[in-house]
């Protein structure tokens, strides 16, 4: 398998001028007392010719990287996972059947959510326990993680059981919360 994907494309604006500044104020100052003055057309025109809106996505697939899917699919996800956990910028709304108790939050906390896009103290911490489980899921998902619960003969049933069911757990959280993973 061979994946190669470009960046996503990056529309001109009156902003650009700013993105010299490594002062935020100075630059704020910038957009709201000059650029709110300079017309926007010049950098419409410079979008419509110059503008190429599609990435460059090129993927090969090969016959031997589909006879076991699921574990090449593993590999991906799994990094990129990882990946994304240490860059994330912000959190979705997690709901609070998907966490544990101790992470959950009060029916009041949840009433005031409609107003002013108010999150609770937890609410972060619920992403990142997602997250968290879902990195997990793939990770052991790429180990051979069945082998320890084969020891000298002897066959550990519930241990067994019980990580499988968190593996499911964790896919389903993947299935769940798939369109929430972007940064």
């Amino acid at each position: 398998m061979k994946v190669k994907i470009g960046k996503y494309p990056h529309w001109a604006c009156k902003q650009d001028l700013t993105r010299r500044f490594d002062d935020w104020e100075r630059r704020e100052w910038w957009n709201d007392n000059v650029l709110c003055y300079v017309p926007s057309w010049p950098w419409n025109v410079w979008n419509y010719f110059f503008y190429k809106n599609d990435r460059k996505v090129s993927i090969d697939i090969h016959p031997h990287d589909l006879y076991n899917l699921d574990s090449t699919l593993t590999l991906i996800i799994s990094a990129c996972l990882n990946k994304f956990k240490g860059t994330k910028h912000g959190s979705p709304s997690v709901d609070n059947e998907d966490v544990p108790l101790k992470l959950r939050a009060t029916k009041k906390q949840i009433e005031k959510y409609p107003t002013n896009g108010w999150t609770d103290p937890k609410w972060h911490k619920r992403w990142d326990w997602v997250l968290d489980e879902m990195v997990w899921t793939f990770n052991t998902l790429n180990s051979d993680w069945e082998d320890k619960f084969h020891n000298k003969g002897e066959y550990d049933k519930k241990g067994h059981e019980a990580e499988n069911a968190r593996i499911q757990n964790g896919l389903r959280l993947f299935g769940k919360y798939y369109q929430a993973l972007w940064n």
